[in-house]
């Protein structure tokens, strides 16, 4: 079904003739497969699969990389405590591995899931602009920062 997805996606780019298109957060699925319980070989199964669809457009990812703890701060200081529970129960619900319980095993598990998709993504011929630290950085550093990073692909 992503494979499916992901291939009218791009015959519709294709089709438009754009020069650029961002999917924030589309690709590559990382979260979703790790929720079906998918593990590492089959997530390089499918990105090698993923890659084959998406050759046409030439994939880049900018990964804007932070702190998972800060990150669930801000988002129950956003969204209220309620936010917290929610999310929480989503991910045990998943039984994601490391399984989640509280807001500290959710930090393992969000750490592990930045992992697989670096790596997943590395090992494709991809382009991958990390943004470390952006987070902690003004809106304007991470943008030049991205742009600087695709320019040098």
């Amino acid at each position: 079904m992503l494979i499916g997805a992901t291939a009218s996606f791009v015959d519709a780019v294709v089709a438009s003739g754009d020069d650029v298109v961002i999917a924030d957060a589309l690709m590559p699925f990382v979260p979703t497969l790790l929720a079906m319980g998918q593990d590492a070989e089959t997530i390089d199964t499918f990105m090698t699969d993923l890659s084959e669809v998406l050759a046409p457009l030439r994939p880049v990812m900018v990964f804007l990389d932070g702190n998972a703890e800060s990150a669930l701060s801000r988002a129950v200081a956003r969204e209220g405590e309620q936010w917290l529970d929610w999310y929480l129960g989503k991910l045990a619900h998943y039984e994601v591995t490391p399984q989640v319980t509280d807001a500290a095993s959710a930090v393992t598990y969000l750490r592990h899931e930045r992992a697989v998709t670096l790596a997943a993504v590395r090992r494709q011929d991809w382009g991958l602009v990390l943004v470390e630290r952006a987070d902690e950085r003004p809106r304007d550093e991470v943008l030049r920062i991205a742009q600087r990073g695709l320019k040098m692909l």
